[in-house]
């Protein structure tokens, strides 16, 4: 029977050992044990902060994380899933006043309490807790056997406008090793293969980086920063709030009606209030476009309302034109200026 992949969700896949390997995205996964499940629960004291490869790795990390700390406010909210001891969460403490919570379902968690506000011992799935503006997981995502239903949750914990910063191995985790055989490890992640599970999952990545280091046996790994990915319908709302913001929340006339227009401002067409389209070139005029007549531009009939420039490539001639025609600047928005950022 043929299993898609839980990545991409393709179904050309070919078994190798005890795993299987997708042919689309390069995904590997394999079944869980249950030995395994229970060995990581009973785990206890699992790093040694005294140990420069503790410190590497932490190192590694804070400098992922420091330079977000600007954006953070007392009134933060940060999810660590797989806290293990809570040290990553103490350092960031140290850095910047926050609420710091932890998901750990080792015996781990008993140090973890000691340095974070709450520590969970159950699955993300099994929390209820208000919205976090941060959720965090390091080398978690790679022991779970439905990643997809996981990032679900992490989703469901994560606040409208939060962020996830989220690292695995990159396919073994090491240069040398061709597999990753650690019983508890049930994915090994390709770059495509963890980009298609987050857009599947509804995120939408905004950093990626690899080389990352968790260990001298795991010194390959992808770090991806990510937020929920915003629908359609809500991209657009806000295009529209910006066109309106942009022209002075004023009806106003359209000027260029080329392949800028189609592609900017066609989409949006019938819920903005434009009151004409207008184009310099005679051929357009009289002709029909979305519905509405193209026209030419009345210094008498127009002489009130603001104009949209609206080509990117042919900006320059348009202002030229407009001007020629006493049109003033504080009367004409660019396209650019809509979109710009």
């Amino acid at each position: 029977m043929t299993t898609a992949c839980p990545c991409c969700g393709g179904i050309e896949t070919e078994a190798a050992g005890a795993w299987s390997r997708c042919r689309g995205c390069g995904h590997r996964w394999r079944l869980p044990g249950e030995a395994a499940t229970v060995s990581y629960q009973r785990l206890i004291a699992r790093n040694d902060t005294t140990s420069p490869d503790f410190r590497r790795k932490l190192r590694d990390r804070l400098d992922t994380l420091e330079p977000l700390l600007p954006a953070v406010s007392t009134t933060c909210r940060v999810l660590e899933v797989g806290c293990a001891e809570g040290h990553l969460g103490e350092a960031l403490k140290a850095l910047c006043p926050m609420v710091y919570d932890g998901i750990e379902i080792s015996r781990d968690a008993e140090a973890a309490a000691t340095h974070l506000d709450t520590v969970y011992r159950q699955p993300a799935a099994e929390v209820q807790a208000p919205a976090y503006d941060w959720l965090l997981a390091f080398h978690v995502l790679e022991h779970i056997a439905d990643p997809a239903a996981e990032l679900s949750e992490w989703q469901r914990l994560l606040a409208s406008g939060g962020r996830m910063v989220l690292e695995v191995p990159h396919e073994s985790g090491h240069p040398l090793l061709a597999s990753d055989e650690h019983p508890e490890h049930l994915h090994q992640f390709t770059l495509p293969s963890l980009l298609c599970l987050l857009q599947r999952a509804g995120f939408a990545a905004e950093a990626i980086s690899g080389g990352h280091y968790e260990s001298a046996v795991y010194p390959d790994n992808i770090r991806v920063t990510a937020h929920r990915r915003e629908s359609a319908e809500s991209r657009q709302d806000r295009l529209v709030a910006r066109f309106n913001e942009k022209m002075g929340n004023r009806p106003f006339l359209v000027y260029g009606v080329g392949g800028d227009f189609r592609n900017y401002v066609l989409p949006v067409l019938d819920r903005l209030p434009v009151l004409e389209l207008l184009d310099s070139s005679a051929e357009k005029w009289g002709t029909h476009c979305a519905g509405r007549v193209i026209g030419q531009y009345n210094p008498t009939r127009h002489r009130n309302a603001p104009i949209l420039a609206c080509s990117i490539r042919f900006q320059a001639s348009i202002l030229e034109s407009l001007r020629k025609q006493g049109v003033p600047d504080d009367r004409i928005v660019t396209l650019e200026e809509i979109y710009g950022y």
